[in-house]
């Protein structure tokens, strides 16, 4: 393994990696559900356990999803109800 030195560059390929995995769960999984619910939030997932960390990373998915062109069309958030933090999403239909 090669040693890396302050001021190198590398090329990391897990955030694509990352992407292409939630693009697959985002048009396998999340989009039929909320297909049904048209303009409804439609629970994604939800989380027991540490609601500080549950939530940081549903709100993190949340915002980087919101971003990606093959979302366009909608739109997703977090939020905490105790004891749970859920991970929501909808379609916008314009009026």
């Amino acid at each position: 393994m090669n040693n890396l030195n302050i001021g190198d560059t590398i090329v990391v390929d897990e955030t694509r990696t990352g992407n292409r995995q939630l693009e697959s769960t985002f048009t396998s999984s999340w989009k039929p559900l909320m297909e049904d619910n048209s303009n409804e939030w439609t629970v994604l997932e939800s989380e027991q356990g540490d609601l500080a960390k549950i939530t940081n990373r549903f709100t993190t998915r949340a915002t980087r999803m919101n971003g990606y062109s093959y979302t366009t069309g909608y739109e997703f958030r977090c939020i905490r109800r105790s004891p749970n933090s859920y991970f929501l999403g909808r379609k916008i239909y314009s009026s």
